[in-house]
């Protein structure tokens, strides 16, 4: 209740019929109903939702997330994996490779494998989408770390401090090493 009514200043909370919650699923929708009643907390069940005569769940989007199945995540939730961040400074490698990069501060939520992927980015709060390529992963070729790196085709702006949100739509390749820069410029 800390996390509902406390911080989030929750009023009403919408689960499926198979909701649980906490450690070991202990907290079940009993549970959460005779919380929501002591703390004037609206709770609302509603139905489970099939794809493929299957129940889509959390848990089966997690997992096809983590086995790198965009397609699954994507009809599951009717929409395109996005995560978001703040671009930040890096090594500004790219730039000099004629291939600018938008590194971003991600949040901390499940990201697709490693890997490089088609993306569709909203900056900050414009209406337009951008079409890149993003990798995600540890960049080999440089040893740098591990970075959600972001290039966006036809697009010159000024991004750093900017909040992006980055679709991923179809993941083109593993990450890998090239033998040198020229290998990877051939490659991009």
């Amino acid at each position: 209740d800390e996390i509902l009514i406390g911080r989030a200043n929750a009023r009403e909370v919408i689960v499926g019929p198979f909701f649980a919650f906490g450690k070991d699923r202990a907290g079940t929708l009993e549970v959460l109903r005779t919380l929501g009643k002591e703390r004037d907390l609206h709770i609302d069940v509603v139905s489970a939702v099939e794809l493929d005569s299957s129940r889509i769940s959390s848990t089966r989007v997690r997992n096809a997330l983590k086995a790198g199945d965009l397609t699954e995540v994507t009809q599951c939730l009717a929409r395109v994996h996005d995560v978001g961040g703040v671009v930040v400074h890096g090594d500004h490698r790219a730039r000099t490779l004629g291939f600018p990069t938008a590194n971003l501060d991600c949040e901390a939520v499940i990201m697709p494998p490693d890997g490089v992927y088609s993306v569709m980015v909203k900056v900050a709060d414009r209406e337009t989408l951008y079409p890149g390529v993003a990798n995600l992963g540890v960049r080999p070729t440089f040893s740098a770390g591990r970075s959600v790196e972001v290039h966006l085709f036809d697009f010159a702006e000024d991004l750093y401090g900017s909040e992006l949100r980055v679709g991923f739509c179809t993941r083109l390749r593993d990450e890998k090493r090239f033998d040198g820069l020229e290998a990877l410029v051939h490659q991009i």
